[in-house]
C-alpha cells in the first residue's frame, strides 16, 4: 500500500491561490468522495486538510503514479480552479517523505508560526471528516493517529508551543507580565478585569488567551453591541456599549484594544479621567491596532503603562527564537514515530506476514512433533521419518489458502486488512516490533479496526471441506 501527499501551503503559494482551493466542509466530502469512488478512482482511503495556509490531500493505493494526477484532477474540479494554476504551486511527497510531511505538520513545525498548537486540532478534524465520509480506512487511520501522536508529544515533551508567538498571545504575556510588577507592592484581592475593546479577530484570540484563564473577568465593547455580546459570552464576561467605554476603562485591571476604527478611540484625556478615581491602582494598556487605538501621550498618565504593536515584537522574536530551539527534539519525535508507522505498515505487507505465519506454524509444528515423538520411543528411524513428512505436509495444506489469498490480494487494502488479522489472530511479532526493552511500541488496533465485517475473516475456505467452525487452532505463541 502506497502513501501519498498532494498540497500547497503558505510556503509554496501565495493567498489569492490558497483562497482558491480552501474547502469547506462540503467541499471536502466531495473531493474525498471522488477520490475514492469516482470513475477510474486510483486511490483506496483519502483525508483531505484544509485550513487557511495549506490544502493538502492525503491518498492511500496500489498504484502510487496514478494517484498524483487523480488528485489534482479532482482538486481542480471540486474547486473549479484550472489544474494549470494550481499545479505550479503544488508539491508531493511519497512514501516515507509523505509520512514525514503529515507528522511534522502536525508537531507544528510547518506552520506560520512555528508550534502554533491549532493545527493538531485540525488535523483530528481531518481525519475525523473523512472517517465520517468513509474514505478513511486501515493505512491513512493508522498515519493519522501517528501524527495526532506526534504533536501531542512535541508539544508535551518541548518548548515547540511554549511561550507567546502571535501578537494576540504576545499581548497577554506581556500584559500579564507587566501588571505584576506594578502591582508588586500591592496584589489584588479579587480576579484581575480584563476589558476587549473590539470583535474582531485579534480581539477574539486575545480574549480567548485571556479567558482560559480562571482568575480573568473579561468585558467586552464594540460599536456593534450585538457581537460584543457574542464574544463576552463565550467566557462567561459581559458587555458594554461603547458610550461605556470610559467606565470599563476605569474599572480594567489590563486594557487590550483591537479595532479597525481609522483614529484612536481612547484619548488621553479619556485614560485620565478613568484613573481619577483610581489613582493608586495601576493599569496596563496594550494596543494591538493598527493605525492605533490609544493615544501615545495616554503612556504620560501616572500608574499607566501602554504598549503597542512594536513593543511586542520584542517579545514575539525572542520566544520564537526559543521555540526554534526546540526543532531539533521535535524533529527527533517525528523520526521516532514515523519510524514506528513504518514498522506498522511493514506488518501490513503480505510478504512480511506470510514468512512469519509460516515461521510461527513451523515453530508450533516442531514444538508438538518433538513432544509426539517424546511418546512414541518405539518408533523407528524410517516411521520418525514418515511422522515428520506428515507434519510438515499438513502444514503446507492449512497454510496454503490463506497464503494464496494474500499473494492474490497483494497491494490492495482487503490484503492489508487480513494480513493485519492474521498478525493479531495468531500473535505473530511485527518486523523489528520490539524496542531496547522488548516492550512493543505500537500496540496494534483492535481487530475490529481493521475487518468491517465478519465475513472477511473468510480466508477462502475451501467448498466442501469437513472443518468445524468451532475446531481450536494450535494455542499461539505471545507476540514478541
Amino acid at each position: 500500500m502506497n502513501v501519498v501527499c498532494l498540497g500547497l501551503s503558505h510556503q509554496s503559494a501565495p493567498v489569492a491561490v490558497r483562497e482558491r482551493v480552501a474547502l469547506d466542509a462540503d467541499g471536502g466530502a466531495a473531493l474525498l468522495r471522488a477520490l475514492v469512488e469516482g470513475p477510474g478512482a486510483a486511490a483506496v482511503e483519502a483525508v483531505a486538510l484544509s485550513t487557511c495556509n495549506r490544502t493538502e490531500v492525503y491518498l492511500a493505493g496500489g498504484d502510487a503514479a496514478a494517484l498524483r494526477p487523480a488528485a489534482l484532477a479532482a482538486l481542480a474540479d471540486v474547486t473549479g480552479v484550472a489544474a494549470a494554476d494550481i499545479e505550479t504551486h503544488l508539491y508531493d511527497h511519497a512514501g516515507p517523505a509523505a509520512v514525514r510531511h503529515l507528522l511534522s505538520v502536525a508537531a507544528g513545525l510547518d506552520s506560520m508560526i512555528l508550534g502554533e498548537a491549532q493545527i493538531l486540532g485540525q488535523v483530528r478534524t481531518a481525519a475525523a471528516a473523512a472517517r465520517a465520509t468513509g474514505t478513511l480506512d486501515t493505512v491513512l487511520g493508522q498515519l493519522f493517529r501517528s501524527a495526532v501522536r506526534a504533536g501531542r508529544r512535541a508539544r508535551v515533551e518541548t518548548e515547540i508551543n511554549a511561550r507567546a508567538a502571535s501578537i494576540p498571545s504576545a499581548a497577554v504575556e506581556v500584559a500579564g507580565r507587566a501588571l505584576a510588577e506594578l502591582q508588586a507592592e500591592r496584589p489584588p484581592a479579587g480576579p484581575r478585569v480584563v476589558v476587549v475593546i473590539g470583535a474582531g479577530k485579534m480581539a477574539v484570540l486575545a480574549a480567548t488567551a485571556f479567558g482560559k484563564d480562571g482568575g480573568t473577568h473579561i468585558v467586552v465593547t464594540n460599536r456593534d453591541y450585538r457581537r460584543a455580546m457574542a464574544l463576552a459570552r463565550q467566557w462567561q464576561g459581559c458587555a458594554v456599549t461603547f458610550d461605556q467605554l470610559g467606565d470599563a476603562v476605569g474599572r480594567a485591571d489590563i486594557v487590550i484594544a483591537s479595532t479597525s476604527a481609522p483614529h484612536a478611540v481612547l484619548t488621553r484625556d479619556d485614560v485620565a479621567a478613568a484613573m481619577a478615581c483610581r489613582p493608586d491602582r495601576p493599569l496596563v494598556i496594550v494596543d494591538i491596532a493598527v493605525p492605533r487605538d490609544v493615544e501615545p501621550a495616554a503612556r504620560d498618565v501616572p500608574n499607566v503603562r501602554l504598549l503597542d504593536v512594536d513593543d511586542l515584537a520584542g517579545t514575539v522574536a525572542t520566544n520564537l527564537a526559543e521555540r526554534a530551539a526546540a526543532v531539533p527534539r521535535v524533529r527527533a519525535i517525528v523520526e521516532d514515530e514515523a519510524a514506528r508507522f513504518e514498522r506498522w505498515l511493514a506488518a501490513a505487507d503480505v510478504t512480511p506476514t506470510i514468512a512469519a505465519l509460516r515461521q510461527w506454524a513451523d515453530e508450533v509444528r516442531g514444538a508438538e512433533l518433538a513432544r509426539a515423538l517424546r511418546r512414541l520411543e518405539a518408533l523407528g528411524p524410517r516411521e520418525r521419518e514418515a511422522v515428520q513428512a506428515l507434519s510438515v505436509a499438513l502444514v503446507g495444506k492449512l497454510l496454503h489458502a490463506p497464503v494464496a489469498r494474500l499473494k492474490a490480494g497483494a497491494g490492495s487494502a482487503e490484503a492489508t486488512r487480513l494480513a493485519l488479522a492474521l498478525r493479531a489472530l495468531f500473535g505473530l511479532a511485527a518486523p523489528d516490533e520490539a524496542d531496547e526493552d522488548g516492550a512493543d511500541p505500537t500496540p496494534a488496533p483492535p481487530l475490529a479496526a481493521w475487518l468491517p465485517a465478519a465475513a472477511t475473516l473468510s480466508l477462502d475456505a475451501q467448498p466442501g471441506s469437513d472443518a468445524r467452525s468451532d475446531a481450536r487452532p494450535p494455542r499461539p505463541r505471545d507476540a514478541r
